[in-house]
Parts: C-alpha cells; structure tokens; sequence
C-alpha cells in the first residue's frame, strides 16, 4: 500500500510544459546585453584599418611634398638666367642635398636663340612603399607619386621714359660740397650708369633686339623736340626771335590744365607752339644800360641748344650715353612738361607718331606698333624715371593775341619805313578808344593820347617865285594833311623789326604808364587755366598725371636732388607722383648713382616672370 501511495503521489504531480523552453529563445534575442561589445569589435577594426591608410596616405603626401617642394626650387633656380651652372647640374644638386637623389625625375629645358628666356620643367613619377596597411588589399604593395612643375625667367621687354631736370640750378655746386662739381656734372654719370644698367639687365650682348626702348627727356622751362618728332605731331606755325635778322620756330608746345587730365599727345590734334615768353623777372633791364641790349635779345623758354631736345625711342647704349653727356642747364622747373612728354611717350596711342617717325628713318623699326598696349596682358614694362632738383617754377609763354595778326602799332611812314629810333614815324593805336569816341592814338613824340586827326603829314614843294623886290627865286611852300595810318603786323615787327616780348613789352607800356615787366606779364602769362603760369598748378597737374600713370600700371619712380638746398623741402611733390613712397628717393647729389642703381635693382626684379 505504501508504494501505491507513493505512485499515486508521483503521477498526481503536474508535468512541466514545453512553454518555458520556447520562452528562453525569445528572451535570447530580445536581450541587449553583451551587445556593445560586438559594436566595439567592429569599430576598432575599422579604425585599425582607417589609421593605418591615413599613415600611409600621410607618408605618402609627405614624400609628395618634398619632392614637390625641391623639384620647385629646382626649377626656379635652374630657370635663372644669371645662373652660372647649368640646369641639369643645378637641379641634381637641389635633389641630392634634400636627400633624393634616388628619385628619378624627367627635365625638359626650353631656351630661345637669345637666351632671354628659359623654361625649366621637371616631372618625377615614383612609388612610396605601404607600411601600416599591408593587410587591406596586400596586393597592393607601393602608393604612387607623382609631381610635375615649371618655371620660367623670361627678360620681359622694357619701355623706359628717363626724364632729368636740365634747368639753371643744375649747373651749380651744391652749398653742402667741398668741390667744384655741379649738380648736371654728377648727373651726367649717374644716368649713364643707369642706362648701362638697364641694357646689361635686359638687353644684354646678343639679346634680341627691342627689348629695352629707352626715351631722354631733357627738361627745364620747357621740353624741346627734334625736328622730326615735330614732324610727327601737327604743331602750330608760331615763331620766335632769334636776333634781328632771323627768327625761328621754337622747338616747343604749351600744355593747359586739361592736357594733364590723359597721358596721351594726339599726334593729329594741333598743339600749340611755344612762343617767345620768358620766366625770368627782368626788371633789372629797364635801365638804359640793359635795355639797348636784351630788348632785341632771345631770352626764350624753349631751350635752343640742339643737345637737350628729346631722343624718342632709342636702343642704342653708345647714343643714348652721348645725348646724356651733352646736356646743357639753363632755365626754369616744369616737372609736370617733362612728366607728360615721358608719359606720352609710354602711351600706345602714340603708335602713330611712332610710324612717321619710323618712316623718316628716325627711329629704328624694331619699334614698329610700340609703345605696347596698357593692361595685365601687355607684353611690356613701362617705366617712368623722374629726376629733379627743385620744385615747379614759373613758366611763361606769349598769348596767343600777341602772336600774330594786327598789332597796335601804326606807321606814318608806309608799313616798311617807320623806324622806332624816330618816335614821329609811329604811333600806338587802342581800338577799345575809339569805340568810345575818346582819343585812341598815342603820340610817342609828345607821350600824349591824341586825335587822328592830331597827326599832320606835311607836304613840302619848291617853286619859282618873286621877292619883295621883284627877282626871280626859288620859294620853298609847306602844306599839311591828315596823316595816313599803316597796319603793323605782329610778324613784321618780330621778323623784321627785331623784337622780341620784352621789347614789345617795352613800347606797349609807355602809353598806360606801366613798367615794362606788368606790360611784359599781360602778354605772356597765360590765363588761370594754363600751365604755364602757376607754381601751385603745376604740382596739381603733376599729381593729377602722375595718378593716371598708375592706374594704368606704369611704375613711376623719382629722385628729389638736394630737397634742402633752398630750406624748402620740395621732395613731397615727387612721393605724391612715385608709384609707392618705396619708389621716391630724396638724396644728396653726390647719392644719385646709388639711388639709379637701386631703381635698375627695382626694375629687374618687377620685369622677370618666374
């Protein structure tokens, strides 16, 4: 009985369900435990992977570079033209010093007949082997590099206005010196060295020819031309005096403020002689002492001396050093007539008068369709080189009503036969006078305004006739008439008479009561809107010019000579003009070698394309 029980306990036990088992499966899946863990596995192996291809990528860019790096500098260096060593040796050197010299690179050098121009191009195509990563793709064993660099040092061609100050302080020893040289005497060579410089740079022996075009321009006063650079431009008729039995047209044209508003001189448009107008105060000639000498005398603002007219457009070393060496100072300051010849002669709307002057054999060919083109594409350097050694003066020039025409002067012995020694054979006519009905001729013998009508021409004849004794004479009868008044012109009284403006001025002023320099100045200076008067203008023209240079990327540079001779420091006036104050040189006399040295130094190193 005990075991039945004991069965029956055991069957009557429940028996545990298979629904347990089916729920621990699903517990397995759905529990997050332990997960990370793999998500961390995965991520370190990719960042295993990562790192070990971004050191090799590094190593590799690394390598790059410095092949990179050395084959530029290999270039650059081998490229210099003032290099002694050849290019292969020269960039073997820089590879073997950086410590590769197992590298094996390709050089391919370019060099025109010339040697003005070389171009060094070095590629290089090797592997670096991979270190970290050998297990991604283990096929591939190396990473490549490749590397691949030019340069090029060309002698760029240079276009170069070189304009010096020629006026009378430049023939002076500067109060500072111990020596008797002057100023013109230490700029003679200083230039000259310039010059040399310039070719020895760019236009070496052997070089191509019209590499460097080079102007001198000469100024003081005025700027004087050749005849064939006149010949060039369409300039007025005017004339000057020379003595009494000559008169010549001056080498000169007069420029107002709106000329300094372009860079450019149409060779088409007619300029404006220079005619007789002196910048000097000659009070001092009033006297009868000095007037008997100066009133038929030149004493011009155009410069005749033949050797400081403008050289246009030369590469000629030997030429270009003789015009230097045979420059004579005389004359005002007109920094602004020298600045605009020089830029206008860097200006391509000059190409024309480059093409007369070409085809008068003047200038040589090569310089056919100069001066090039401004902008970034332009083939050419342009330079202006400034040098003075004082500020803007006074500059004069006859007006235009004082030129030519009528003049005010009257004859009463025919237009030919007056004589200015015998004051009853002329006389001063004011047309303003006799408009008003007033007295409109002046009577030098009497020195008073007078009548037409005031002026007798007497009339003599001889008859036979009786006296009061009844014999036979011969009787001698006077009669009087209105005299009869000739025209004067302007050009009889320069070409025939003699004069000059000052001697006019002369005559001109005795009938207003004036001295003769007011008279001399109401027919020379020009009016408010000229250049050729105020000292103040100038320098707003010379700025004004000297801005559109830069605009138009012309490289200006100036040298202010002695800027504390006279207490004024005029240098400022240059620095506004320079194209950077790096550019403006205030030096002592005897520094102006040094301060050409330096420009050439500049120059080279703006003119070379690497």
């Amino acid at each position: 009985m005990d075991r039945l029980h004991a069965l029956a306990r055991i069957m009557a036990r429940p028996t545990k369900s298979p629904l347990p088992r089916a729920i621990s499966l699903k517990s397995f899946w759905r529990d997050q435990e332990g997960s990370l863990l793999i998500l961390s596995i995965f991520i370190f192996l990719t960042m295993v992977v990562t790192s070990a291809l971004t050191l090799d990528f590094m190593r590799q860019e690394e390598v790059r570079q410095r092949i990179q790096n050395t084959a530029d500098r290999a270039a650059l260096a081998a490229a210099d033209l003032n290099q002694v060593l050849s290019p292969a040796e020269v960039v073997k050197d820089y590879f073997e010093k950086e410590g590769l010299s197992g590298i094996d690179y390709d050089l391919v050098v370019n060099e025109n007949t010339y040697g003005t121009s070389r171009t060094v191009t070095i590629t290089a195509d090797t592997k670096v082997n991979r270190t970290f990563a050998d297990f991604v793709a283990p096929d591939i064993r190396d990473l490549p590099i490749k590397i691949n660099t030019q340069a090029e040092e060309s002698i760029g061609r240079v276009e170069i206005s070189l304009v010096l100050d020629i006026s009378g302080s430049m023939d002076r020893v500067p109060s500072a010196s111990t020596g008797t040289t002057t100023r013109l005497q230490r700029l003679v060579p200083a230039a000259q060295s310039f010059v040399s410089q310039m070719f020895d740079v760019v236009q070496p022996e052997g070089a191509e020819p019209g590499r460097l075009m080079m102007s001198i321009v000469p100024y003081s006063t005025q700027v004087a031309l050749p005849d064939y650079m006149l010949d060039a431009y369409t300039v007025s008729n005017d004339y000057s005096i020379i003595n009494s039995s000559k008169y010549r047209y001056e080498q000169c044209v007069d420029f107002d403020d709106n000329d300094f508003s372009s860079l450019s001189i149409n060779p088409d448009t007619e300029l404006q002689r220079t005619m007789y107008g002196d910048s000097w105060n000659y009070t001092r000639y009033v006297s009868s002492k000095y007037y008997s000498s100066y009133y038929k005398h030149y004493l011009g603002n155009c410069s005749g001396v033949t050797a400081n007219q403008v050289m246009p457009y030369s590469n000629s070393e030997t030429k270009l050093l003789a015009k230097i060496a045979g420059l004579d100072a005389d004359g005002n300051t007109s920094i602004d007539f020298g600045v605009k010849w020089g830029l206008a002669l860097l200006d391509p709307v000059n190409q024309l008068a480059m093409t007369r002057m070409i085809s008068s054999n003047d200038v040589d060919s090569v310089f056919a369709g100069r001066p090039t083109e401004y902008g970034e594409d332009a083939d050419a350097m342009k330079v202006l080189v400034v040098m003075t050694d004082g500020a803007n003066t006074d500059a004069y020039s006859t007006k235009p009503e004082y030129r030519s025409g009528k003049s005010p002067i009257v004859s009463l012995e025919g237009t030919d036969n007056f004589d200015f020694s015998d004051t009853s054979t002329y006389a001063y006519y004011d047309e303003s006078k006799d408009v008003t009905g007033g007295k409109p001729y002046y009577n030098f013998s009497t020195r008073k305004w007078v009548a037409a009508s005031d002026f007798q021409e007497a009339y003599t004849w001889t008859e036979y006739c009786y006296n009061s004794r009844g014999k036979l004479r011969t009787c001698t009868y006077t009669s009087y008439k209105q005299a009869t008044f000739y025209d004067v012109s302007y050009e009889h009284l320069y070409q025939t008479k003699g004069l000059n403006l000052f001697g006019l001025a002369y005559y001109f002023a005795i009938p207003y009561d004036r001295t003769i320099l007011t008279q001399y100045k109401l027919m020379s200076e020009r009016s408010e809107n000229n250049a050729q008067s105020n000292e103040t203008q100038k320098d707003d023209n010379l700025h004004a010019i000297c801005d559109l240079a830069r605009e138009k990327g012309i490289f200006v540079f100036t040298i202010a000579v002695d800027p504390l001779e006279d207490g004024y420091d005029y240098s400022s006036v240059l620095t506004e003009c320079a194209t950077t104050s790096a550019y403006a040189f205030s030096v002592d006399s005897d520094q102006m070698t040094t301060a050409f040295s330096t420009i050439v130094s500049n120059i080279n190193a703006l003119r070379l394309s690497n």
